[in-house]
């Protein structure tokens, strides 16, 4: 195992490709095998040519995985956007990373031509299956081997810019380092005990932290990875038939999906399934679901992972038998790798590990990035590879347990989201004075509450809705948008949060 997986992030794709060139990578339609996908994936690296930060816009598919490893191969980092990403806010995240070349296919190359002229110096690569003036010919490259001098990547290199909601109002830039994706899927190989046997199930969009689990672990391990498309959560009947049909081993998602699939019944339609394990991450599991899971999934192991996209996965725990007959919530786990955690008071104090222990989690390690494209955000504490994570943990029975945020960022169906950020887009509004947006966990709805330039003023809620969508992604839009003659303020002045939430509850 050490020796498979000390083949660097994209340089396991060369490694098994010489050693099982017709072994099935890419699953999904068009379905690659390792040569074939080498192939694909060193023309499209020479079309690239020399480059340092490429953007991939373009829907989630085979092509999508293709071109993350192209830019790895060609000596770039990749930055992966969401395909409903609006167009307002590529461009803060082509500006904030740098972005000298794009990548899409063309429908949103279609949707990228407004911004072009804004735009001079990006390079835009087309992928297409013709041979069109523009476009790289997908289907002429998965058949014409080259022989490419891919470049190998240092530890410290920086291997991909994921971005996450921002509380000023813009996304935020993540950069994560070679090292910090490789020290993740060494351990996950080895502590899975995965191998080329392996079928893997990629749910998460290429710029959500849980797809480098399904891209780069299934490479290391020559596995074999089934790519659902943008919309395969919210079509989860199709999701019976790809585990069915695909025999996927390893399955990796957020708890919302894992509690929809109980709540109608879809496990018993995928019987018999061969999940050997089932990862969930990104937002607090409900006790219930997971002991629904462990049910209908009796053979599978179910496992908890942990930690902000600044840490990638920092912690981790495999729930265990006596986990399903108690009240208590799973645990988020221990550290993994040579990860090192802490929990620190209100001043910043180190408190000691004891039993019962509550205190913001701090993290240090090689999983922790170097910071933000935005230098202006980076901490001196990144230097030292050291995160405060904003989470409130508690540490009882030998385990840390997530407790809820220090701060105002929340998670919706696995993503992170700034609620600043919603508010700042609101705030834009022509007809908006103030603002502020809540979250209630209990509706697991947003609720904007906004007061008018004119007192008389109204707006409707499919008008707000509409305008939002030209900024923020669809899950960072409000469900519901209150009117009032005024914010409830505390004594400086400030947004009574507290009370505005009682009120929207």
């Amino acid at each position: 195992m050490d020796k498979l997986t000390s083949k660097t992030l994209h340089r396991a794709l060369f490694y098994w490709a010489q050693l099982q060139p017709q072994q099935p990578f890419l699953l999904a339609e068009p379905a690659l095998n390792y040569g074939q996908t080498v192939n694909y994936v060193c023309n499209l690296a020479q079309t690239l040519g020399q480059v340092e930060r490429v953007a991939i816009w373009m829907d989630k598919s085979n092509h999508f995985a293709v071109a993350i490893l192209a830019c790895l191969t060609a000596g770039a980092s990749y930055v992966p956007i969401d395909s409903k990403q609006p167009l307002t806010r590529l461009k803060l995240i082509v500006d904030d990373a740098n972005v000298d070349t794009i990548i899409v296919d063309d429908a949103h190359y279609q949707m990228l031509l407004p911004l072009l002229s804004h735009l001079p110096e990006l390079k835009v690569v087309v992928i297409t299956d013709t041979a069109a003036q523009l476009g790289f010919d997908w289907c002429s490259a998965i058949n014409t081997e080259l022989n490419y001098e891919h470049k190998d990547r240092q530890n410290n290199e920086l291997a991909a810019i994921l971005f996450t909601s921002g509380s000023t109002g813009k996304p935020k830039g993540v950069q994560l380092t070679v090292d910090n994706l490789q020290h993740f899927v060494n351990w996950s190989a080895k502590n899975l005990a995965l191998s080329s046997q392996d079928r893997f199930l990629n749910l998460a969009s290429f710029n959500f932290d849980l797809s480098t689990f399904d891209l780069f672990v299934s490479l290391a391990v020559g596995a074999s990875l089934y790519v659902a498309s943008d919309d395969a959560a919210k079509q989860p009947l199709q999701l019976v038939s790809v585990l069915n049909g695909q025999q996927i081993t390893v399955m990796y998602t957020v708890p919302s999906l894992l509690n929809l699939m109980n709540r109608i019944g879809l496990w018993q339609q995928a019987e018999p399934v061969k999940l050997r394990h089932v990862i969930f991450a990104g937002e607090a599991m409900p006790k219930p679901c997971l002991q629904a899971l462990a049910k209908v999934l009796p053979n599978t192991d179910l496992h908890n992972f942990y930690g902000p996209t600044e840490t990638n996965v920092c912690l981790a725990y495999q729930v265990t038998s006596s986990d399903l007959i108690t009240d208590q919530p799973v645990p988020i786990g221990l550290p993994i790798g040579d990860t090192v955690a802490w929990l620190i008071d209100e001043d910043g104090m180190l408190i000691e590990s004891n039993e019962g222990a509550i205190g913001e989690l701090i993290i240090q390690g090689r999983c922790v990035t170097p910071g933000y494209c935005d230098q202006a955000q980076v901490k001196p504490s990144h230097a030292q590879h050291i995160h405060a994570t904003g989470d409130i943990a508690r540490f009882s029975a030998g385990q840390y347990y997530y407790h809820g945020r220090r701060d105002r960022m929340v998670k919706i169906a696995g993503f992170r989201v700034e609620l600043g950020e919603i508010e700042a887009c609101l705030q834009r509004h022509p007809a908006i004075a103030e603002v502020a947006v809540n979250y209630c966990v209990q509706t697991a709805r947003l609720i904007a509450t906004y007061v008018t330039q004119e007192a008389r003023a109204k707006l409707g809620a499919i008008e707000l809705k509409s305008y939002c969508s030209d900024f923020l992604p669809v899950y960072m839009i409000p469900n519901k948008f209150n009117s009032v003659s005024e914010l409830p303020k505390n004594a400086n002045g400030k947004v009574d949060y507290p009370t505005l939430a009682k009120v929207n509850d």
